[in-house]
């Protein structure tokens, strides 16, 4: 019966041995595997890391693409505004351009009522003539005179007044085109 129990326990510390180094191997296994796990951490905060900061560049892109969409619309509505605002200069400098030709037609209208004014004087001048020297009578002479005087000077001041009229109106639109030039410069 003792060579039974030796052969049993002979037989439990070679299980015992056996135990022993799978429990060694097993430990250094776990010890490969924990610094496998601990490797694998690092990369994975590694790789957080980088999500992060790459989501942090996409907020950032995000940021400015909205500040530069933003910058965009501002400056076509500024340039919708300047177009705008050169249009309605086109439209004033084509009125002011109508307005000179209104007074180009009036200094025409003017110049041809002074030839007719001057025409007007030559026959007044040889009306008077003829009348003078058809006359006797020297007191209806004179009334005539007066009157074709009087026709004249108002003949003559209604031309002066248009003349007046006409370079007032020049001046005006000379000004304003000036100025519409200066502010299309």
């Amino acid at each position: 019966q003792l060579a039974a129990l030796s052969a049993v326990h002979t037989e439990l510390q070679t299980c015992h041995a056996e135990a022993s180094a799978a429990l060694k191997v097993s430990a250094a296994r776990i010890a490969d595997l924990s610094a496998e796990v601990a490797q694998q951490k690092a990369l994975l905060d590694v790789k957080a890391s980088t999500v992060q900061q790459l989501q942090d560049n996409v907020v950032d892109l995000n940021t400015r693409i909205k500040a530069g969409t933003e910058a965009l619309r501002l400056a076509g509505a500024k340039r919708n505004a300047a177009e705008a605002l050169m249009a309605e200069m086109q439209k004033t400098v084509a009125a002011q351009r109508a307005k000179l030709a209104d007074l180009d037609a009036l200094k025409a209208t003017v110049s041809a009522l002074r030839a007719e004014a001057a025409v007007q004087a030559t026959r007044l001048g040889a009306a008077e003539a003829a009348r003078a020297s058809a006359l006797a009578d020297r007191e209806w002479w004179t009334c005539a005179r007066l009157s074709l005087s009087s026709d004249l000077n108002e003949m003559l001041e209604g031309a002066a007044g248009a003349v007046s009229q006409l370079e007032r109106l020049g001046e005006e639109a000379r000004g304003q085109l000036e100025e519409l030039q200066a502010q299309m410069s």
